[in-house]
């Protein structure tokens, strides 16, 4: 799948690809995931604070995916690595009150 930046992001899971994606397709902001029936993956360890792969469900994958259309929708994001609208930390915000919810005493996610 290639965006209007001329980025190839294959939505597979993790880490073969991204389970979800957030960019601009055809001049439209646009979220794909996985299928939800499909397995998600895991996080490299590094990405998490306790050091251990982090889960992945459909729920987290959606939740990190809205906040990167939440962050380009209010302005809140910026230029990294050629992408004009990288909005990491409001995904990673967002996936980490995900994650507080689903696990309270469960790992934050440190690392886009």
């Amino acid at each position: 799948m290639k965006t209007d930046f001329g980025e190839r992001i294959p939505v597979a899971p993790y880490p073969r690809g991204s389970a979800g994606v957030t960019s601009i397709f055809d001049g439209r902001l646009m979220i794909k995931i996985l299928d939800p029936t499909t397995p998600q993956g895991t996080l490299p360890p590094q990405t998490m604070a306790n050091g251990v792969p982090g889960s992945l469900d459909p729920g987290i994958v959606l939740g990190h995916e809205l906040g990167h259309a939440r962050g380009i929708m209010t302005g809140d994001f910026r230029e990294v690595r050629g992408n004009p609208l990288n909005s990491d930390d409001p995904a990673l915000r967002l996936e980490n009150k995900i994650r507080e919810m689903k696990h309270p005493d469960g790992p934050q996610r440190l690392i886009h």
